[in-house]
């Protein structure tokens, strides 16, 4: 019978607003361990593949509630694969890439020495604290900030995470309202209308994260009616990208708000394959019936339920999850 692992002998208490793997990190790097060979040392295949077994190493090891680090961990869907849960949210698998969020706000990291909750998430871009973008490159070598780094304010170069060009402007209001948004809906899982104060489009209070994040980016990734994307360009945005897409789909979402109708007079600008695969996989109900009344205003068709015209009850569909 194999020994359970022993705890580490530096202890470190977590942070409420933390996430599990910037917990993680701290812990390992404080008993002068790598998060790699910290995982490797466990057993554990990779942080996409976490199972309830590799939860409990971790919690043991740690000497953290396992309930504590479930949460806050990027952990695959046993009953849907394809799903991963995160702060008691369902996201589709591309939320959980090989570099799963290791953004950063570079101010954040360097006063605190924690990495907050809502930088794992694919649509996360800013930090409302500092109002600045996060950055996803060490701004000393170039490379990507990677879960590798031999701390929480380092890269895996040595140089110290540092950004002088980051700060955003009050043009960039959106980028951290969505920031704002974000944040408070991992506290709240099911958020209504007055929870979000005003801070995105009332249709986005009723998809799931991973919805809104998805139209958001439909409405936003592209800056002109001819502009070309390859799924290269999508998978690969950079940070300072990436705000302006949040922006210009934010401002193209506020100028409808809750009449999809008149989405039609935006359809050249809109990204409708984001939309295709949200409306055939998102994770809930509320999500492909959002993405697919918004398909059909933006292919310029009428809503066959309605012939065209919008009606009051319409919205209802963003509300079923």
């Amino acid at each position: 019978m194999v020994s359970p692992p022993a705890p580490l002998p530096i202890q470190l208490q977590p942070i409420e607003e933390e996430s599990g793997l910037g917990f993680i990190l701290r812990v390992f790097c404080a008993n002068g361990l790598s998060i790699t060979s910290g995982r490797q040392q466990l057993g554990i295949k990779n942080w996409r593949s976490l199972t309830p077994e590799d939860v409990l190493v971790l919690s043991l090891i740690t000497q953290t509630p396992p309930d504590w680090l479930t949460l806050r961990l990027m952990i695959r869907s046993t009953a849907l694969p394809e799903h991963f849960q995160y702060c008691g949210h369902t996201f589709r698998s591309q939320a959980a890439k090989p570099n799963m969020g290791a953004k950063v706000c570079p101010d954040c990291v360097r006063e605190k020495r924690w990495c907050h909750r809502a930088w794992i998430l694919p649509g996360a871009v800013a930090c409302p604290i500092h109002v600045r973008c996060l950055i996803a490159t060490c701004n000393r070598c170039g490379r990507t900030i990677t879960w590798g780094r031999p701390a929480v304010d380092v890269c895996t170069c040595g140089s110290y995470l540092s950004d002088s060009d980051g700060n955003l402007s009050g043009r960039n209001r959106h980028a951290i309202a969505w920031s704002e948004w974000l944040d408070t809906r991992l506290r709240q899982p099911t958020l209504t209308d007055a929870d979000s104060e005003g801070l995105v489009p009332r249709l986005l209070d009723h998809l799931t994260i991973d919805g809104a994040t998805a139209v958001v980016c439909a409405f936003g990734i592209r800056n002109h009616p001819s502009s070309t994307l390859s799924p290269n360009d999508i998978r690969n945005l950079s940070c300072d990208f990436l705000v302006q897409v949040v922006e210009r789909g934010l401002a193209r979402l506020w100028s409808i708000d809750d009449r999809p109708q008149d989405a039609r007079r935006l359809s050249e600008c809109v990204h409708a394959p984001i939309l295709e695969r949200l409306r055939r996989n998102g994770v809930s109900t509320s999500d492909r019936n959002s993405a697919s009344l918004l398909l059909n205003f933006t292919a310029n068709r009428s809503h066959p339920s309605n012939g065209g015209r919008y009606s009051r009850g319409q919205l209802d569909l963003f509300d079923q999850r």
